[in-house]
């Protein structure tokens, strides 16, 4: 994701905490994701009077919230169609904009 970013001229080192921040949700949904896929999305506990109940694993709050964080970031990096649409990228070396090569 980095190489791609700096490709289109949009990761510079200042940016470092807020992609880091990006992988760390990324890591924490690939790992949550995991386990769910090992061991369900739910859990079963026992009671005292020999009976059970079940619950939603932890696991699915953790990516659930790495997905919002995940989602955020990308919109601030310009990584969904949307937010993509409404940014200006800069022109790579050698590139005319469209207009230019209109008013050529």
């Amino acid at each position: 994701m980095a190489n791609e970013l700096e490709r289109m001229g949009l990761l510079y080192s200042v940016d470092r905490s807020a992609f880091a921040s990006y992988c760390l949700a990324w890591d924490r949904l690939v790992n949550a994701e995991k386990i769910i896929q090992e061991k369900g999305l739910t859990m079963v506990f026992p009671r005292d009077d020999g009976s059970a109940y079940e619950q939603v694993r932890p696991e699915v709050a953790v990516s659930n919230k790495a997905m919002t964080q995940i989602r955020a970031f990308c919109i601030e990096f310009g990584l969904t169609p949307s937010s993509r649409s409404r940014m200006q990228l800069p022109e790579e070396e050698g590139e005319k904009s469209k207009l230019a090569e209109l008013l050529d």
